[in-house]
């Protein structure tokens, strides 16, 4: 992905960060830290490919309101999602 090749002050900017995985899902893998931690990047990037869940902040993948959300749009998230939520009637219905 060409996140692992651009440069630190690209991967600083929220802009460039979010066109990026606008463009290419996979490319979430490859964001800093912080970006992790950003709802709308995260939902961006695992709204195409589901398994970019895996690489968001815990306080996300365990947020019911967030994994509610994304698996509303990609029922496929529901796979990376912790067992407690794959438990949860309401967020299983809307995968």
């Amino acid at each position: 992905a060409a996140l692992s090749w651009a440069s630190e002050s690209l991967l600083s900017d929220r802009e460039f960060v979010l066109a990026a995985v606008k463009r290419n899902g996979s490319a979430f893998q490859h964001v800093n830290a912080s970006w992790q931690r950003d709802a709308e990047i995260v939902l961006t990037a695992a709204e195409q490919k589901a398994e970019m869940l895996r690489y968001a902040a815990e306080e996300l993948r365990q947020c019911r309101d967030f994994v509610l959300s994304l698996v509303q749009r990609n029922g496929a998230a529901l796979a990376y999602a912790p067992g407690r939520l794959r438990h949860d009637r309401e967020v299983v219905l809307a995968a």
